[in-house]
């Protein structure tokens, strides 16, 4: 179930596979209007969340809190999201989030959590590159004071 300070929404029986996500909309019809491709979602809460302050909370079948969040914005007049920055961040901390302007991305991967996974291995290939360079250049002295030794 999600909820809100007013609003209670019950999930149908839906199964998402591990690291898995789904998009919870307000208006599936008006959503698929915008969003033709999009899958994995949920909607017609029959409420929408507020652009200014908002507490949710989601709850398991069983009633016990899975998760929660909430926000206070300053007010706005154009469209936003609000992006968690990276999937493994405290959602309950504000500092994690950040706000992005339009209409958001559905079904896409968040841009900061691309760049910065390709940075993570772009960083472990040149400590890789690093670490081949010292061994190579390790084995070449082996190489070349073996063959003094023997050669000169």
């Amino acid at each position: 179930m999600l909820t809100d300070a007013d609003n209670n929404f019950m999930f149908p029986h839906i199964l998402l596979p591990a690291k898995g996500y789904m998009v919870v909309c307000e208006n599936v019809e008006s959503f698929l209007k915008k969003y033709p491709e999009a899958y994995r979602y949920v909607g017609n809460l029959g409420f929408g969340l507020s652009k200014r302050r908002e507490r949710m909370g989601l709850f398991s079948s069983e009633g016990a809190l899975v998760d929660s969040m909430g926000y206070d914005l300053a007010p706005m007049d154009s469209l936003f999201t609000l992006n968690l920055l990276l999937p493994s961040l405290d959602n309950g901390d504000p500092e994690n989030w950040e706000v992005q302007p339009g209409a958001g991305t559905p079904n896409s991967a968040n841009i900061y959590y691309v760049e910065s996974t390709l940075r993570a291995r772009q960083q472990i290939w040149i400590e890789m590159g690093g670490a081949a360079a010292v061994i190579l250049l390790c084995v070449f002295l082996l190489f070349w004071r073996h063959w003094r030794r023997n050669f000169v």
